[in-house]
This record gives C-alpha cells, structure tokens and sequence, in this order.
C-alpha cells in the first residue's frame, strides 16, 4: 500500500467524484427537459415493449427492426382509430364545458350567497382604473386613450394565444416525430444497449450486480407495464359507467380519471371533479339538489377502484414493488411534490429500487459493520 496515496486514490474523493458526476448530469438534463422528455419516453416505451420484441425474435425468428416497425404500424393504427372515434368526441366535451363554464360561475356564486354580478364588476376594475372610472358614461365622454389601451390589451393577449397555440402544436408534432425515431432504435438495438452498459460492470462484482439490476428490472417491468393496464381498463370502465349515468362529459372525465390512474390514488381526482360537475351542471339546468347526481358516480368510482385493487393489479402487477400502503402514499406525494405528474408516475418504481438496494447492499454492510469490534 503506497503509504503517501494520492488524493484520487482514496475511495471516498472518487464516490464523491462519480455523484458530482451524476448531479451535473441530472441538472443538465433538467434544463433541457423539452429535448429530453420525448427521448425518456420513447426509451421507456422501448423497454415496455422489448418482451414482445425479444419474445418475436427468438421465438417467431422475425428480425427486431422489423418486429419494432410492426409495433409502430399498429400504434399508428390505434392512434387514427381513435383521432376517428374518439378525440371529435373528446373535442365536442371540451367545447361544451367551456361554453358552460360562466354557467357554472353563476351557480356556484349563487350557493356561496355571491353577487355574480358584483363579481364581474370586482373582475373588470382589475383591468385598470381608467376603465373602470369610465364605466356607465355616454359614449362621448368616454376616454378614448384607456379604450385603445384596453383594445391593445385584447390584442396582444390574442397574439400571445396564437403564438402559444402555434408554439405547442410545433413542440408537439416535434416530439411525436423524435419519440418514434428514438422508440424505433432504442427497441431495435435494445439488447445490444444493455450489453454495451454490462460490459463496465466490474468483473468482481458483476454477478451481484447483476443480480441487483435483473431483480430491479422485474419490479420495474411489472410495475410499469402493469399501470399502463390500469389506467386503460379504469378509463373504459369510468367512461361507460358514467355515460350509463348520465355523468356530463363522461369520456373527457373517464379518459382523465384513467390516465391519472398511471399514479397510485390520482384517479380519485377525476371522481372529485366529476362529481362536483355533475352536481353544478345539475343545479345550473335544475332547481335544487339531489343526492342521487353524484352517488351514481361515486358508486361507478367505488366499483372501478374495487375491480381495480382486487382483480386487475393482482393479475398485471402481483406483489411486484413489495410496499406497503403508507410507503406507497408518502412516495407518491413526496414524487409530486418534487416534480409534479411525472413524479407521481415514477415515485412508486424508483422508492421499490431504493428498497431493493438498502436490503441487498446498504443494510447488509450496516449490520455487518454494527457487529464488527471497533479498532483499538
């Protein structure tokens, strides 16, 4: 042993080397998040679909290029079928609740005890103090430098809206194409990336690495693949239940509901905003309230939630992260807190591979360090 070690030679300078390493990296990427989001998810997609290209490979002998371009002629497929189907659909609802939005205002106002029209008042002295002082005055005497100002207010927030219209539709036809271009190679050339990767694992510790990454890897797959199962079968469950009901904007909210169902208890926001929807767009069209509008759609939600927890998760999913519920829950709102929908999707795999890692390396060495004798 060299009894005057450099200073990259001792073991912890390079740990703390590699996670420096890994904190630029990771703030790197979150500055180009944009670019980076659609390359995830065209990996993530090629890892979810890579057993139904591996499993045509070896056993169908269909070359993995051409298994993935399958793959994409049927998504392709799927996605016109329901650009035919169901986005007009989708469409249709989203305009008829912007329409009804003031209604519902004006109920809502109403069982507050509100004045809407004060309201509006209140809203339209928020645009500027000239406005407001020429509220009500004949039309000569009205100033006209504050109506240009107001014009020129309108104006620029439509231009905005056009341009972040155009921006979005832009950004979203570009990460279609960058999504399909890095799903087609990252799934073509999957096997040979992990073997790439396999083969800077040391050579001392590759078998319990392997060991380590292979058991993650299962918890992951299961969990992933199995939550993408679920929110589709609660979609479809929750949109024909409520249509069955008469829930308003059935399919917008079920489709919600189904997507937020990616991240455990999310989906309990889509009943939330069902239910108090159908109870506002009761009481806008009716007189009074009946408990009936929104216990139809909490009990579709109950029955969905059931089928959910003691049918579907057991067959797709099984005992795959191996949490409990209150470790589950603090997960999912610790991942939202730190970063929003894409936390609360992935809280659930990253806290079981960090379970994983502490039973397999980190608490074996604390034990066995706890039961050492100490240096004299």
């Amino acid at each position: 042993m060299n009894p005057n070690p450099h200073l990259w030679e001792y073991r912890w300078v390079r740990d703390l080397c590699v996670l420096l390493v890994v904190a630029l990296l990771l703030a790197a990427a979150y500055c180009v998040r944009a670019i980076v989001a659609p390359v995830l998810l065209g990996l993530v997609l090629a890892y979810v679909f890579n057993p139904l290209v591996t499993w045509g490979n070896t056993r169908c002998k269909v070359p993995r290029w051409l298994s993935t371009a399958t793959l994409m002629l049927v998504g392709v497929a799927v996605a016109g079928g329901l650009l035919l189907f169901i986005v007009p659909e989708l469409v249709s609802q989203l305009q008829d609740l912007f329409e009804a939005i003031q209604g519902y205002a004006v109920t809502i106002a109403d069982a507050l005890g509100l004045d809407w029209q004060q309201a509006k008042k209140i809203a339209t002295e928020s645009l500027g103090a000239d406005a407001h002082d020429n509220a009500g005055a004949p039309l000569g005497d009205i100033d006209l430098r504050s109506v240009g100002l107001l014009v020129v207010g309108v104006l620029s927030f439509g231009f905005d809206l056009i341009n972040s219209t155009i921006n979005l539709t832009f950004y979203i036809g570009l990460a279609v194409v960058v999504v399909a271009f890095c799903f087609f190679n990252f799934s073509w050339k999957f096997e040979s990336i992990v073997s790439w990767f396999g083969s800077f694992i040391p050579v001392a510790a590759r078998d319990e690495t392997v060991n380590l990454l292979g058991r993650m890897d299962r918890t992951v797959s299961a969990f992933v693949r199995g939550r993408l199962i679920q929110a589709v079968v609660m979609g479809l469950i929750l949109s024909a239940g409520w249509w069955f009901f008469d829930v308003p904007y059935w399919l917008l909210l079920g489709m919600l509901s189904g997507m937020l169902n990616l991240a455990p208890f999310a989906a309990s926001i889509g009943w939330l905003v069902a239910t108090t929807l159908a109870a506002v767009d009761h009481a806008t069209v009716h007189e009074g309230f009946q408990i009936t509008v929104v216990l139809w759609p909490t009990i579709v939600f109950v029955v969905a939630q059931g089928l959910d927890g003691w049918v579907v998760e057991p067959l797709v999913q099984g005992k795959a992260t191996d949490l409990d519920p209150l470790t589950v829950l603090l997960a999912v709102l610790i991942g939202g807190a730190l970063a929003g929908l894409i936390g609360l999707i992935m809280a659930i795999p990253v806290t079981a591979c960090v379970k994983i890692l502490s039973e397999q390396v980190i608490l074996p060495k604390l034990r066995a360090a706890a039961q050492s004798p100490r240096a004299p």
